[in-house]
């Protein structure tokens, strides 16, 4: 018990002097303490994926698993409300959020009185965003089953496009950004947040770099601004070409 009572005192100091840092900084040292459990969490998913099947049907057993979440609990809701609060100010229109697992922010969107729908793969959240939804009685959200890299919409049908922690998850960040383009008006927002290292889980594909971020948005979309949030997500605002 008492060794523990160090190690959680020793993660307190660490974290601590880190946000006194550089965000840069703080990043790199972050990225270098997770690399080994990095690579070891994504050997085992490898591997599990080669004995089990798709990276879907993976996906939908980790998130049944170790969020089985119900219709009152939200999910990792300190982190939602800081990113929330970060792009609540550019968001407008009728919007759509790519990967709303429980569909938190889809259902702060619709309380603000946009238009929303969310999609996911998993079938697991999907079920969770429409039960908490109508719990709230909003009439003005629909959540769809549906690949981030097929949209079921029509082009430029939204004012706004939010995805939050989803290109680290999929094979083709790439095709799912320039899915998302497609659906947004031109001069429209699109809004991405990313993890860092800090915050890599089995389900992750990769770590994505706001470098390789900057190189999927440059042919749809201009960078208004990428930064640092805190020193576990990146937070990029860019208008629709």
């Amino acid at each position: 018990m008492r060794l523990n009572k160090v190690k959680e005192r020793l993660k307190q100091v660490a974290f601590s002097a880190l946000k006194h840092l550089p965000p840069n900084t703080a990043v790199n040292i972050i990225w270098a303490s997770t690399l080994p459990r990095d690579l070891i969490e994504r050997q085992r998913f490898t591997k599990a994926l080669k004995g089990k099947g798709t990276k879907t049907e993976m996906d939908e057993s980790f998130y049944t698993q170790f969020q089985p979440h119900g219709q009152e609990a939200e999910i990792h809701t300190n982190d939602n409300q800081l990113r929330y609060e970060a792009i609540r100010n550019h968001i407008a229109g009728a919007v759509i959020e790519v990967g709303c697992a429980d569909g938190y922010f889809s259902r702060r969107f619709a309380r603000e009185g946009h238009r929303t729908l969310g999609i996911d793969t998993s079938s697991h959240f999907i079920k969770l965003a429409k039960s908490k939804a109508a719990a709230q009685a909003l009439k003005n959200i629909r959540f769809r089953n549906a690949n981030a890299e097929d949209i079921p919409a029509k082009d430029c049908s939204f004012d706004t496009a939010f995805l939050g922690e989803i290109l680290e998850h999929v094979e083709r960040p790439d095709r799912v950004v320039q899915e998302t383009a497609r659906v947004v008006k031109p001069g429209g927002t699109i809004i991405i947040t990313l993890p860092t290292h800090l915050m890599n889980t089995p389900d992750h594909v990769r770590t994505l770099v706001p470098k390789a971020l900057k190189r999927m948005l440059s042919p749809v979309a201009d960078i208004e601004s990428l930064r640092l949030l805190d020193f576990s997500h990146y937070v990029c605002i860019a208008k629709r070409k």
